[in-house]
This record gives C-alpha cells, structure tokens and sequence, in this order.
C-alpha cells in the first residue's frame, strides 16, 4: 500500500477526534483488512490440527447450516451461497 493522505479533524483543544481518508485509501485499508482476517484464518485452521476438507465441500456444508427463507410482508428472503434473493410474493 502507498502513502496515505490523511486529514485529521480536531476538537478546540486542538486534539484528533478523527479522521478523513480518501475513497480509495478507505478501500485499499479495508482490503488489506479483509487479507489479514484471511491469513489469520488460515493460521487458526492451520494450527487447529482438524481435517482439512475440499472448499466445495465447505460451502455445501455452510449453505446447509444457513436459515430457510424468511418470509416478511409479501416478501421472501433467501440466502444461497454467498448472495441474497428478494421474491415478491404478492402484488402489492
């Protein structure tokens, strides 16, 4: 990751309350998170001793243990793998 070019904002005593990112320094941050949280997963997995299993398996397993469609309203909520469906069950 390059330089980031951060703004702070300060309260009257001149201390830093927070701060202002760019959209892109926002993302590259989150990105770098999301490896992190990955490879600290790996590690945990890794040092955990358990079977590993193939990743189809894995996501069969998941998907099963994901709660059924919810029904709200006239509206059905579904999860399947990694995406949501909304089905409009009745017209409104």
């Amino acid at each position: 990751m390059g330089t980031i070019k951060e703004q702070f904002i300060v309260d009257a005593d001149g201390q830093r309350t927070g701060v202002v990112l760019s959209i892109s320094d926002y993302e590259q941050i989150l990105d770098q998170l999301d490896e992190l949280d990955a490879i600290r997963a790996y590690d945990e997995a890794k040092a955990s001793g358990e079977e590993a299993i193939p990743f189809e398996d894995a996501v069969r397993e998941i998907d099963q243990r994901r709660l059924p469609a919810v029904m709200v309203g006239g509206f059905e909520w579904a999860t399947t793998g990694s995406s949501m469906t909304l089905t409009i069950l009745n017209d409104l």
